[in-house]
């Protein structure tokens, strides 16, 4: 490397922002989604009236599972379990600990 020739600049969030990058930008809405989707799980729990804390919590806990699992199967073109297979034991006993 040249002693004379300065270092490159650091990229920064504005500087990606500035250039446009598609990227920043799908995670800026992503983000905004994910608040406004937050925002909306407490209104729609004060219009349940009959269900019980354990049902509302079973009812959110299969459909993060549900979302999760047809998020992997778009980024995976359909290979979740294969996606599963590779993770291997160490994710078995996270899913395990996190499941309890």
């Amino acid at each position: 490397m040249n002693p004379h020739t300065p270092p490159p600049a650091p990229v920064s969030e504005d500087t990606a922002a500035a250039r446009g990058d598609p990227l920043y930008a799908r995670g800026i809405v992503l983000i905004m989604a994910a608040g406004g989707f937050w925002s909306l799980g407490g209104l729609l729990f004060r219009l349940v009236e009959e269900a019980t804390v354990w049902q509302v919590l079973l009812v959110r806990s299969v459909t993060l599972s549900l979302t999760l699992f047809c998020v992997m199967a778009a980024r995976h073109r359909g290979a979740v379990f294969g996606e599963f297979r590779k993770a291997g034991w160490p994710a078995a006993v996270g899913f395990a600990v996190f499941a309890v």
